[in-house]
């Protein structure tokens, strides 16, 4: 019987955790999203790009390459430094992260944002998509006391018109507030 119990209590605090870091991601994402918005329609595409890291550069998503985009790519900040918040073993588990992939259609995001599938991206003309503008997002990735978390938003908006940030956010009081931007590419 004790046993058993064990094996519940286990079972119920995996679960609970999960659960809970769930419901970080989704007031993560959320948080990104609604800056991203400023309050107008966006469109999403409707899973996490698990891709972001080897897309722009095989090693990009090491602390040193991040650290050189922070000071000499398209700073956005440059305080805090990465290296004063992360050290290299903290993040590798943090970019292993990005590699899974969200789904987002079963979120009940606000009517401001519209899900797209890449399957419609990939359908529309060249003209068409040098005219739709749309956002991309990075699963979640947390630090492993999940204090900090980071997620890396793309936005399209056009013929040469884009641009990438990884947003790194501090869990303060409950909520995520971002703390620093690194600007990946512009376009």
């Amino acid at each position: 019987m004790k046993t058993l119990s064990v094996v519940f209590i286990l079972v119920m605090t995996v679960s609970c955790g999960m659960d809970r870091q769930r419901d970080w991601e989704m007031d993560l994402i959320e948080a990104v999203l609604e800056t991203a918005s400023r309050g107008k329609p966006i469109h999403l595409l409707d899973e996490s790009d698990p891709n972001w890291c080897r897309t722009m550069d095989e090693y990009i998503c090491t602390l040193d390459h991040l650290v050189a985009y922070q000071m000499h790519g398209n700073p956005r900040y440059k305080s805090p430094e990465l290296r004063d918040i992360f050290k290299p073993d903290e993040f590798d588990f943090i970019t292993n992260q990005f590699k899974r992939r969200i789904s987002f259609i079963d979120l009940n995001f606000t009517s401001d944002i519209q899900l797209v599938s890449q399957k419609e991206l990939d359908n529309k003309s060249e003209f068409e998509k040098s005219f739709f503008p749309y956002f991309s997002v990075s699963a979640p990735a947390f630090s492993e006391n999940k204090e900090y978390a980071l997620i890396y938003v793309s936005e399209f908006c056009g013929i040469e018109c884009g641009g990438g940030d990884l947003m790194i956010y501090k869990r303060e009081k409950g909520k995520w507030e971002r703390i620093l931007i690194v600007g990946i590419w512009l376009s």
